[in-house]
């Protein structure tokens, strides 16, 4: 008769959302052993909590879970659950604290796409064990910087930002903040989605410069790499320009912000300094841009002059988000900070940037529903 050798590890206890738990959202813990040659049977001991759903499941031969799903509530903060692991005259016990806060839960898309020209709506959803709760201002911001506060619609739990016409300027962080208040502390949560607008390139300037000849340059913000570069000299295409596309660093103004980003330029050498009517088409995936430059001299000085942009989007491609077309309201307020105000930090989730925010009298607006 062969004797085989019994290993049993375990149990442990895990949360499905780790700790704290937020109050109000169902929450399921795990307990979790490993034993060979030898059946186990886990048996759970959670004082006051009502489980909603109690499985065992063995996702091997030698793996065991147990899973307890419950709601938790705020009364259930402090309480301890134990698992006992029980097998052939062999039993041991782990316990695990609850910690259970009133934080309120945000529910937002983490990254959004938006077709330049299109509309867009940003919903923010607020879950949990909610008494009296409301919204801050959403904050937008680019590079790390704040560019505005908006002011949200408000239907019972969710916050919304409406963009009818998606530019450029759009693109950035959107954060959204929501308090619970239980009577006895005040809960903040906040939540941060990318948006991202994709349109032809935004061409910024142009000039020319003096090294070993002249040379018209444009510079220009994309967000995608340019595809294509095509130089013109009274409309007629200059066959041998050169059809280079570098990075750069340019500034690119959002919302009347200057904002430093990463950005290209292309040029053109100016022969004889021939003076005349310069034009460029740049292309990315998205759509294209012509920039007219008129070029003169003037006392051996040579002068540039800029055309109104033209910018011609690519073949139009199913939304990326839901327009609505149909709300005439204007869904923003103006908003004049305070440059004396005390800084006011908060931490973003979900977000690569580190927002300073400037409290002011007109940054947020409490909302009691």
């Amino acid at each position: 008769m062969v004797i085989f050798p019994v290993d049993i590890k375990g149990p442990s206890i895990e949360a499905s959302s780790g700790m704290p738990i937020a109050a109000g959202i169902q929450t399921d813990l795990m307990c979790i052993a490993f034993a060979t040659y030898v059946d186990i049977k886990l048996v759970w001991n959670c004082k006051d909590l009502q489980a909603s759903k109690h499985s065992k499941v063995i996702t091997n031969s030698t793996e065991y879970i147990s899973t307890l799903t419950f709601m938790p509530s705020s009364a259930h903060n402090g309480i301890s659950c134990s698992c006992t692991l029980h097998a052939e005259g062999y039993k041991r016990s782990t316990s695990i604290k609850l910690n259970v806060i009133n934080s309120p839960v945000l529910k937002l898309n983490a990254r959004t796409e938006c077709l330049s020209t299109l509309s867009m709506v940003l919903t923010c959803e607020v879950s949990g064990e909610l008494l009296n709760y409301g919204f801050k201002r959403w904050i937008h911001s680019f590079k790390g910087v704040i560019i505005r506060t908006l002011k949200g619609i408000i239907a019972i739990n969710t916050t919304s930002v409406i963009i009818k016409s998606c530019g450029y300027q759009d693109t950035g962080s959107y954060t959204c903040i929501a308090w619970n208040d239980n009577g006895m502390e005040k809960f903040w949560t906040n939540k941060t989605s990318i948006v991202k607008v994709l349109g032809p390139p935004i061409v910024l300037e142009s000039h020319t410069s003096q090294y070993l000849n002249t040379l018209l340059t444009v510079k220009f913000y994309s967000i995608s790499k340019p595809t294509n570069v095509q130089w013109y000299v009274f409309n007629e295409q200059i066959t041998n320009a050169s059809t280079l596309v570098l990075s750069t660093e340019i500034v690119i103004m959002i919302y009347e912000k200057k904002i430093l980003s990463d950005g290209y330029y292309t040029n053109i050498s100016l022969e004889n300094q021939q003076g005349g009517t310069y034009s460029v088409i740049i292309e990315n995936k998205y759509g294209n841009t012509k920039e007219i430059i008129e070029v003169y001299t003037k006392g051996g000085l040579i002068f540039t002059e800029t055309k109104p942009v033209i910018y011609h989007a690519a073949p139009q491609m199913e939304p990326q988000v839901l327009p609505y077309n149909d709300i005439q309201d204007n869904p923003y307020d103006d908003c004049h900070e305070d440059p004396t105000g005390a800084p006011y930090y908060i931490d973003v989730i979900d977000s690569e940037e580190e927002i300073t925010v400037p409290e002011s009298s007109c940054q947020y607006e409490e909302i009691n529903v």
